[in-house]
């Protein structure tokens, strides 16, 4: 770990603050495992006709593992400590990359920001909750 050289990210230049950020993170793991590799045409293949496979839902097929799904379904943090249950306790944190950019996009902007945080171990899991949907689902089921 001592030749990873530190992150430092920099407020953009109309930001009231002047100070750097420092930051040690390491991405441990990739979304995809290895690039998809591709197979030769042969001569003469028609390319207007489709491949075999076209209508296969497998996301093996096309070469991606998990990332079919979309990213607001349930707590992709629990997923992707699931699928490296080792890193859990040596990671600070994991969460998808959105809710990274939302939480430092706090300190210049005024929305409001909704997250949950687990903790496990000396990890933190953390997922957007939104918190307008839940109270809205809440009031629903008390008058139904």
């Amino acid at each position: 770990m001592d030749d990873i050289a530190p992150l430092e990210l920099v407020p953009s230049p109309s930001s009231p603050r002047e100070a750097s950020v420092k930051s040690n993170a390491v991405v441990k793991y990739s979304l995809v495992e290895s690039p998809v590799l591709y197979a030769p045409l042969r001569h003469n293949t028609d390319i207007k006709l489709p491949p075999e496979n076209w209508l296969s839902s497998s996301a093996a097929s096309r070469g991606l593992n998990d990332t079919t799904r979309p990213v607001s379904s349930g707590f992709s943090s629990f997923r992707m400590a699931n699928m490296f249950p080792e890193s859990v306790g040596e990671v600070d944190v994991v969460s998808d990359a959105e809710n990274i950019k939302k939480l430092l996009k706090i300190p210049y902007s005024s929305k409001s920001v909704s997250m949950v945080v687990h903790r496990v171990e000396n990890t933190l899991l953390i997922d957007e909750f939104d918190i307008h949907k839940h109270l809205l689902s809440r009031a629903e089921d008390e008058w139904a």
